[in-house]
């Protein structure tokens, strides 16, 4: 089968939908298929080269690594347009594949237009209405006629999530949609240092994440204020737009002497980051499934997050972390104060996390879920 991908984010930009985009290109090559992605690229960050398939980036600017902002979005969508001109002159597809409703969906409806291609649509979060409490929602708003026509000329719409689903489907009721979860790479997220002898004092809690408004990153600094001591520190990891003023925060909470700020760290070399912590916490306030989570329970780490979105379908309450209500100072401090007073429930937590990551959120069985949607597309 011929497959096409197409996202405008690949590794080392984005975040998991360019994951997923790129261990789904590989895990579809080594089952024989003949894989082409189309990507963006910025400045000297090149997209990772996978054997066996072939990856084409048009250059666009962007804000960061995880920000490409709507200009950068745009110069993909008309860039990557050329291209597959003359991509399509040389070679068909069976079926085309899109991560991201917008802005990339509008590329599989144009080759659907243009040569019948049928293609897929994934739905991450970003690109479905409502999602992001903090954004300006006048884009989406503006969109959603273009939206509803991408959901409803695809083969099959696929959420990454149960809670995503039921959010996407209150833009079109009328759509059916699937639900396949984003994987993990279990042998590279694997606790490199065992939870039981990760040194103490200091506790370690980590956060890994965007700096974007909506992860409430500014709600864990507010909350780690209040409990703080000699023998507690708070490392977040990760870039954004939001940074500086977490930041500000932090300084004008007396907090750089506990708190310190990593910035972004590739992520082949997470595993390590993830494996000096104790607890790993993130208050976000949207969230489709939450890869950061299912990462750092893969790596031992029993996590503090919200019961919104898909987080609940990755973090089993009381077994694997716990589960508190977004924005919600008061119960992010019970518990992290409950795991940090508790460190027999915290080893417990660990282990049923790797468990539970490694088993449950296999990439293979991610390839296996869109293998058997392209096969239906074309049969």
């Amino acid at each position: 089968m011929r497959i096409l991908l197409l996202n405008y984010e690949f590794p080392p930009l984005g975040g998991g939908a360019g994951r997923a985009t790129y261990h789904l290109a590989r895990g579809l090559a080594e089952s024989g298929h003949e894989v082409h992605v189309v990507t963006s690229k910025w400045r000297e960050h090149e997209p990772w080269q996978i054997e066996g398939v072939t990856i084409d980036a048009v250059e666009t600017t962007r804000k960061g690594i995880h920000d490409c902002g709507l200009k950068g979005a745009a110069q993909y969508v008309l860039r990557a347009r050329e291209l597959l001109r003359r991509i399509i002159r040389e070679k068909s597809f069976d079926v085309s594949h899109s991560f991201f409703s917008l802005p990339t969906g509008p590329l599989s409806l144009w080759l659907k237009n243009k040569i019948g291609v049928p293609y897929i649509v994934s739905l991450r979060g970003s690109d479905v209405p409502g999602y992001d409490p903090y954004a300006e929602q006048i884009t989406h708003r503006l969109l959603l006629p273009l939206t509803r026509r991408i959901w409803q000329k695809a083969h099959r719409v696929v959420a990454l999530s149960e809670g995503l689903k039921e959010l996407a489907q209150k833009a079109l009721p009328s759509c059916e949609m699937d639900v396949i979860y984003n994987g993990i790479d279990a042998s590279l997220f694997r606790p490199l240092v065992p939870y039981e002898e990760r040194p103490t004092p200091p506790l370690r809690i980590l956060c890994v994440s965007r700096l974007l408004e909506r992860k409430g990153i500014h709600v864990l600094l507010e909350t780690f204020s209040r409990i703080v001591t000699p023998d507690l520190t708070l490392t977040i990891v990760g870039e954004g737009n939001y940074e500086q003023r977490l930041r500000q925060l932090a300084k004008a909470l007396n907090l750089d002497a506990s708190v310190s700020f990593a910035g972004y760290i590739p992520n082949e070399k997470l595993a390590q980051v993830y494996s000096e912590g104790h607890i790993f916490a993130l208050p976000t306030e949207a969230e489709s499934f939450g890869i950061v989570f299912a990462e750092a329970m893969a790596c031992e780490l029993p996590v503090i997050g919200t019961n919104i979105g898909g987080v609940p379908e990755v973090v089993r309450e009381g077994q694997d972390g716990l589960l508190i209500p977004p924005a919600d100072a008061d119960a992010l401090e019970a518990a992290l104060l409950h795991l940090i007073e508790d460190e027999p429930l915290r080893t417990k937590m660990a282990h049923n996390a790797r468990q539970r990551a490694e088993t449950c959120f296999t990439w293979d069985a991610v390839v296996n879920g869109y293998e058997q949607l392209y096969f239906s597309a074309i049969s």
